[in-house]
């Protein structure tokens, strides 16, 4: 339960510090996957380093502060949707790996 409001604040907080033409759905567990159209790789990092600052600054009713990791990489012309989920995935795990509450992006 806890979780699960931590999870829907984190998710109105984000959507509200996006771009009308970006969406965010949770994906998995703890995991979000956000599009963000008409967005390079250098335009999506500094979205997500906007995000992760937000997201330590918002005071969540539950409990109190958090910190997030993000996974970030652009799509590619041709590839098909899981060889980008894939890439992006792989970015998340490096960021988490790599000390967390970080973003790490793979071209």
């Amino acid at each position: 339960m806890v979780g699960d409001k931590t999870l829907i604040e984190a998710s109105d907080v984000m959507q509200k510090a996006m771009r009308k033409s970006d969406h965010i759905r949770r994906w998995s567990g703890e995991e979000f996957l956000m599009i963000l159209r008409s967005s390079d790789l250098e335009a999506a990092k500094h979205v997500a380093q906007k995000l992760k600052g937000t997201l330590e600054q918002f005071q969540f009713s539950v409990v109190g502060k958090v910190t997030a990791s993000f996974g970030v990489t652009a799509f590619r012309a041709g590839e098909d949707f899981n060889t980008l989920l894939s890439r992006a995935d792989k970015a998340l795990y490096l960021a988490k790996k790599n000390g967390r509450n970080r973003v790490e992006s793979i071209t």
